[in-house]
């Protein structure tokens, strides 16, 4: 890392981080769903359980979750194989996080970063959406930093964030 107003690293992807990502980016809609589905099922009982939909709803919504937080996050890294494992570089700046992976190139202002957390191999960073509204959440795998560098990233993340945006950090 370098420190001349940015930092500027480089790291690598890894198919277990891209896994942990999704899950983290799904269970807002799987905490939902394990609460609308034994509230269904206890108002279909209420109702005398017509045409005995109590059982199947049970059973569709832990499938269902089962299935968003095991098989939709597989998919996720089977899809985009070529890409996990590669070089990622990064440069934060005062515009905000740069990333350069492979032909594309991306920048996450300040203004769509919501907090910075860090969780087991990278630091997560939820945002808004580029184009979109929708809440969204990118990571910086930190197995290839050492220790004193994933804390002073972690630290340049969550003051510029909080400075830049006016936003509290958790």
């Amino acid at each position: 890392m370098e420190d001349t107003g940015q930092l500027t690293f480089q790291v690598r992807t890894d198919p277990k981080l891209t896994r942990a990502l999704v899950r983290r980016t799904l269970l807002p809609i799987v905490v939902g769903a394990g609460a609308a589905t034994p509230a269904i099922a206890a108002l279909l009982h209420l109702a005398g359980n017509p045409g005995g939909w109590v059982r199947p709803v049970l059973v569709g919504g832990v499938v269902g979750m089962a299935f968003l937080l095991v098989v939709v996050p597989r998919q996720a890294v089977a899809r985009n194989a070529h890409t996990i494992g590669g070089p990622i570089a990064y440069r934060i700046d005062a515009a905000g996080v740069h990333t350069v992976h492979g032909f594309e190139s991306n920048t996450l202002p300040w203004s769509a970063i919501r907090t910075v957390r860090r969780a087991r191999g990278q630091i997560l960073i939820p945002h808004q959406g580029l184009s979109d509204s929708k809440l969204r959440m990118s990571s910086i795998p930190t197995a290839d930093l050492a220790a004193t560098e994933q804390d002073r990233l972690l630290a340049v993340l969550r003051s510029r964030g909080a400075a830049l945006t006016n936003t509290p950090t958790v």
